[in-house]
């Protein structure tokens, strides 16, 4: 198969197919598939890119290279010291799949030129209209079409915020595409792909999106209005014609849906600070810092931010105190990577950030070719859309994200190569052998599917063992739980809880409690800030009539989330057990949810009895 061949489905696979990959079988239907559809496009991949990238003048380490390989090795270090290596394993190997991304990207790039460009871009016009369509899918089946209807909506990304910044991104290869393509049915297809995006975005009404979107076309618009003579000659009139356009079918579908005000409110960006999305990543923010201040060197290891962050209490924000809600990132990337792979993770983060735009900027400006300085200042753009989301959300998380982040590196270093070339760019050996890159690449990739297939194994039993749960069929939630669990490579749901909890649950409420109680321990070890857990070891306690130990992870419990009402209320029962009278009406009195009433009243009874 010739190369141009290789390389058109290599992007159609990367781009496309991994963009829409999902199944329903597993609790969240895109990160796990499509975590293992890259590793497995990866792999097949290799052995092709090796005999390709050995016999080329392109075998080469720039500057960048090594900073993205620093970065891994960083993370793969911090396994070492996180407290759940399942985590950190999952979390580590997204990072060796945005770097070989990022390579064979820059490679391809570099070896066809106009071929892998274009194959690019057109990949990425559909993926848009792929994700637009489903959204509009999405939307016709949505029973709630009033004043709240975007919430609904989670489109190919199973989450709208996700969905929007994945289709804004998709926009500098579509503009770059218009600009280049010489087929009229192509320049329409761009064209309606840049138009869907616009509106979409502006119908999801993500705050977040909006400000990315607001600041990259700012600095697009200026660079190329100050260096690109080509913008200054673009007819004016088609940019006025499309934006009319644009805003006017917006406001119309708002108008008819009797949206209008609330889509003002939404769009108005200085308002975001007031919202209580805004005031909610600011208290995340604020606890981790406090983290950072306390592992400022190393961090918590990859993957482990959302095991350590409860310990800072999360008894002041409602969501977290009283819904049972546990925070699983903190919706900013730079904090989550400075949390997890503490000062040495971030400078290495936050330099590939600061390299890349400096060879952009630079070739940009100096290039003689005026038409690539405008197609970089296109792509720089996008790349600071993606770090402007990334400060509100959590674009790292998600593989068709950090896909298009890698993609976007490689365009830029593609462009900016005699950049690079000049000052920062190493020739590799050939006395490294092929068959051992080989070989290393296919060790890693394979772990990745080993790790894929245990946490697709898992979730697929795990969503099962939640309709067991609510049929309160103990038996088969226990044996599903098990079937879902393994110790080095998923032991905690997909909200952080340890599935050793659930199966300690089922042995607490068949009275078996010595098992209950290396249950939950065991879970404790998985997620030791966690106060369901503690609350439910400190409840085997008291069965088992330890009262002193029941008090101490009671407390614990406490201490993480002061506003858990039924830690208050077990707390004085066992006080009361203890005979501390005086202590029972003190906790007593923080429960207010009427479920507790019948045990509050209870207990209220007899120490009106006793003369309290």
């Amino acid at each position: 198969m010739k190369l141009s061949n290789k390389v058109n489905l290599y992007f159609i696979a990367l781009i496309l197919l991994n963009s829409i990959f999902f199944t329903t079988q597993v609790l969240d239907r895109t990160l796990v598939p499509r975590f293992l559809f890259l590793s497995a496009l990866l792999l097949v991949s290799i052995p092709s890119f090796i005999k390709n990238w050995s016999t080329s003048k392109f075998r080469t380490l720039n500057l960048l290279d090594f900073l993205f390989i620093i970065y891994y090795v960083i993370s793969c270090i911090s396994i070492f010291y996180a407290i759940n290596i399942a985590e950190a394993f999952f979390e580590n190997q997204k990072i060796l799949l945005a770097f070989l991304v990022y390579y064979i990207t820059r490679f391809l790039l570099l070896q066809t030129g106009h071929t892998a460009e274009k194959i690019l871009c057109q990949t990425a016009a559909i993926a848009v209209f792929c994700g637009v369509t489903y959204l509009i899918w999405e939307y016709s089946t949505t029973e709630d079409t009033r004043k709240y209807f975007h919430m609904y909506l989670k489109g190919t990304s199973s989450h709208r915020n996700l969905s929007a910044a994945f289709l804004l991104l998709c926009i500098p290869f579509n503009i770059i595409g218009l600009w280049q393509t010489k087929s009229q049915l192509w320049k329409w297809l761009f064209r309606l792909a840049i138009l869907g995006t616009i509106i979409t975005i502006l119908v999801l009404q993500t705050r977040s999106v909006y400000m990315a979107s607001a600041i990259a076309s700012l600095f697009a618009v200026t660079a190329l209005f100050l260096t690109s003579d080509l913008f200054k000659q673009l007819h004016l009139k088609k940019i006025i014609t499309s934006s009319i356009i644009i805003f006017v079918s917006v406001f119309l579908f708002f108008y008819l849906s009797d949206n209008l005000s609330y889509f003002s409110e939404r769009i108005n960006i200085f308002n975001y600070q007031k919202s209580y999305t805004a005031q909610e990543r600011l208290f995340i923010w604020g606890k981790t810092n406090s983290l950072i201040k306390d592992n400022w060197l190393t961090g918590v290891g990859s993957g482990n931010w959302k095991l350590i962050f409860p310990s800072y209490g999360i008894g002041d924000w409602k969501r977290a105190a009283e819904h049972g809600v546990i925070f699983q990132r903190p919706h900013n990337d730079f904090l989550w990577v400075f949390s997890e792979l503490g000062i040495t993770g971030i400078f290495i983060y936050s330099s590939i950030l600061l390299i890349i735009f400096w060879a952009g900027i630079q070739t940009a400006i100096t290039h003689k070719s005026k038409l690539l300085g405008t197609k970089l200042w296109i792509v720089l753009a996008g790349l600071l859309a993606y770090y402007i989301f990334s400060c509100f959300s959590f674009p790292r998380e998600r593989l068709e994200h950090l896909v298009l982040w890698a993609v976007l590196l490689a365009i830029i270093s593609y462009y900016g190569h005699d950049f690079f070339k000049e000052k920062y760019s190493l020739k590799i050996t050939n006395k490294l052998k092929n068959s051992y890159i080989i070989i290393f690449l296919t060790v890693l990739l394979g772990f990745n599917l080993l790790i894929g297939y245990h946490r697709y194994k898992g979730e697929k039993n795990m969503k099962k063992a939640y309709d067991y749960n609510i049929q309160k069929n103990w038996g088969k939630l226990k044996s599903r739980v098990n079937a879902a669990y393994s110790p080095f490579f998923y032991n905690l749901d997909y909200t952080s809880m340890p599935l050793k909890w659930f199966e300690g649950t089922v042995y607490h409420k068949n009275q078996q409690f010595d098992k209950a109680l290396d249950c939950q321990l065991k879970a404790l070890e998985h997620n030791p800030y966690n106060d369901r857990v503690l609350n439910d070891i400190a409840a085997i306690y008291g069965e088992k009539k330890d009262y002193p130990k029941a008090e101490s992870f009671l407390q614990r419990a406490l201490t993480i989330n002061s506003s858990r009402q039924s830690s208050h209320l077990n707390l004085a029962f066992l006080y009361f057990y203890m005979k501390k009278y005086d202590k029972v009406k003190q906790h007593l009195d923080k429960v207010k949810d009427q479920k507790h009433d019948a045990n509050k009243n209870k207990l209220l009874v007899a120490l009106q009895q006793l003369g309290y």
